[in-house]
């Protein structure tokens, strides 16, 4: 049960990506649309990026925050489940070594 919802949740995550993908297409504004732009303020790696050329926290980025807090208290779990490389690798691994790889 746990395997067919970590599968449920993968694949959300990787159509949530595809459809920001989407939306994300130049309108004739500089400014990034609300869903991409919520998208992209969950990225710790952009808050740092930010942090280290403008040396400010801006209150959007609160939310990389907790994701980082939450990924050092779940460990792998945000890894394992939402990560969009897990999620392409565990399809490609599943092709190589066969429908049980990697063993649950």
């Amino acid at each position: 049960m746990l395997r067919w919802t970590r599968r449920l949740v993968q694949g959300s995550s990787l159509l949530l990506f595809f459809f920001l993908l989407l939306l994300t297409r130049y309108q004739g504004k500089d400014e990034i649309a609300y869903p991409v732009r919520l998208f992209l303020d969950l990225d710790p790696l952009i808050l740092l990026a930010t942090l280290l050329s403008s040396h400010a926290l801006p209150v959007a980025f609160y939310a990389a925050i907790a994701v980082l807090a939450l990924s050092f208290l779940f460990g792998r779990a945000f890894c394992g489940w939402c990560l969009l490389y897990r999620t392409s690798r565990r399809e490609d691994e599943s092709r190589f070594y066969g429908m049980n790889w990697p063993p649950s």
